[in-house]
């Protein structure tokens, strides 16, 4: 394929929302009780404005000719007051910092629990803001929006690497989503390459034919280690190649394209650490810790960038070497205070409403600011995904797929040709069965052994996922449940088959 033919989406590709007119005549409802909340404290004024941001909305209060309050106390008590009439779960006032006594001028704000516009959450909404089309950001990422319902884009090479937690179902798949179909929006196959970890198996199947794949999607935990250390090599190849045309990163390289071809972007982007890091497996965890800290050391100026999502913000998997290394941190709604302050080193996390709500740190921004993720449908990404694959088909690394396979060893199709009876184990595959698995399977066939202990030292897997597959197994009639002594007996009759 040539880059030339090559078409970036267009923006058509994309869902917007639209507003309904009970939506419209909330705002009005609201409008109107917070001009007679005005009007009962004996305050000449006029809503000079309103902006309706995601979950929020402010209203513009300009006061009439000669009227003057000093301070807004008593104008807040009666918000709180009327705080279930205009339908807030958070109700305030802000005032201009202008030093001057005589306010003429403060915002009222209400926060919901739902959207009031849903279609300003949109990532449409986004892609047709200024923040966008006139981004200059290297690498821009969706966000969403502040509570004014102003577009926020950031740059991902300033980040330079992202921690993403929060509890399930609070928008950490959607705020991914955004992110990838951002980086589809403005970057052809040979501009930007994606490495995606995705050890759930199911957050990432959408993607599996995209032409900015530098791999397939890494699924089974024991080639993670492997395709991390080949993304170390390629970090000390960029930096030795930077450093024989005498320029400190990849934006100075790329800048000069007459000497030599650019270098692609590369983003890893790995959904769930959990499952990573939690394990029997130390040596593979360790293993994982230290790849990510060296990279994010030393990634930023070779073009490499990480971004790491965990429903699971504990110490075992969110480690101090982790945290070190992953400066920007995004939070959603997580259960507790504790939570947060192992996320983002700051409470206020566990207040959040959910549906994308969200905190951002940043080294920056050590404090938090609040932001309302965009939201994308998934059919809007299945349309993205087809637009951009049938134009090229991903060309996979050589090396990487190489390393990983020495790493993991394929058992073969179906079967490794050493296996004694191949008809019997077939019957037990299932398409979506990994690698581990089918192993699994001929050993127990071939071997008349299904004990967890046998299948960790044979498979060099943990605990844990050894215990899975013997369950898993057990449902498929091939072992039997756990007899007396801890043994589980072959179910699989050879001499009948």
């Amino acid at each position: 394929m040539k880059t030339d033919d090559y078409q970036l989406p267009d923006i058509d590709l994309l869902a917007s929302g639209k507003p309904s007119s009970e939506e419209l005549a909330e705002i009005c409802r609201r409008r109107d009780i917070v001009s007679g909340i005005m009007s009962d404290l004996g305050i000449g004024c006029e809503i000079t404005g309103s902006i309706v941001g995601p979950g929020t909305m402010n209203f513009d209060i300009t006061l009439a000719p000669n009227v003057k309050i000093q301070g807004t106390d008593h104008i807040y008590d009666k918000l709180v007051a009327n705080k279930e009439g205009l339908g807030g779960v958070c109700v305030g006032v802000s005032v201009p910092i202008t030093g001057d006594p005589d306010i003429p001028t403060f915002t009222v704000f209400v926060r919901d629990h739902f959207d009031i516009r849903r279609e300003v959450t949109f990532m449409r909404s986004i892609m047709e803001s200024s923040a966008w089309k006139n981004s200059t950001n290297e690498i821009p990422v969706v966000i969403g929006f502040d509570v004014a319902g102003h577009s926020l884009v950031f740059d991902l090479t300033k980040a330079p690497h992202v921690l993403i937690s929060g509890a399930t179902g609070t928008g950490k798949s959607v705020f991914m989503n955004t992110l990838i179909a951002g980086l589809l929006f403005r970057f052809r196959p040979d501009e930007l390459k994606l490495l995606m970890i995705d050890p759930k198996r199911v957050e990432f199947e959408d993607y599996r034919d995209l032409p900015h794949l530098i791999a397939p999607i890494i699924k089974e935990n024991a080639k993670v280690p492997a395709a991390l250390r080949w993304v170390l090599d390629e970090l000390e190849r960029r930096c030795d190649v930077m450093a024989q045309h005498h320029v400190k990163n990849i934006r100075e390289f790329n800048s000069d394209s007459t000497s030599h071809p650019p270098m692609p972007y590369i983003v890893i982007m790995i959904e769930e650490l959990y499952s990573l890091m939690v394990n029997d497996d130390e040596s593979l965890k360790a293993a994982i810790e230290s790849c990510i800290a060296r990279i994010a050391q030393k990634g930023q100026e070779a073009g490499i960038h990480i971004v790491v999502s965990t429903q699971a913000p504990s110490e075992r998997v969110i480690t101090s070497v982790v945290k070190a290394n992953l400066p920007s941190r995004i939070c959603f709604q997580v259960r507790s205070k504790e939570d947060s302050k192992a996320v983002l080193d700051i409470e206020g996390a566990e207040e959040l409403l959910g549906k994308g709500d969200m905190l951002i740190t940043t080294p920056r921004f050590p404090y938090g600011f609040g932001v309302q993720g965009a939201y994308i449908p998934n059919e809007d990404i299945v349309r993205i995904v087809n637009f951009v694959s049938r134009q090229a088909k991903p060309e996979f690394s050589s090396e990487l797929i190489k390393a990983m396979d020495e790493c993991c060893p394929k058992v073969g199709n179906p079967l490794p040709c050493e296996v004694d009876f191949p008809d019997v184990a077939s019957k037990f595959i299932r398409e979506e069965d990994d690698e581990v698995v089918r192993q699994a399977i001929a050993l127990i066939i071939s071997e008349r052994r299904a004990n967890v202990s046998y299948l960790q030292r044979r498979l060099k897997i943990g605990y844990n996922r050894a215990v899975e597959i013997l369950e898993e197994l057990e449902a498929r009639k091939l072992v039997s449940p756990l007899r007396d002594g801890g043994k589980r007996e072959i179910l699989a009759n050879l001499s009948q088959e």
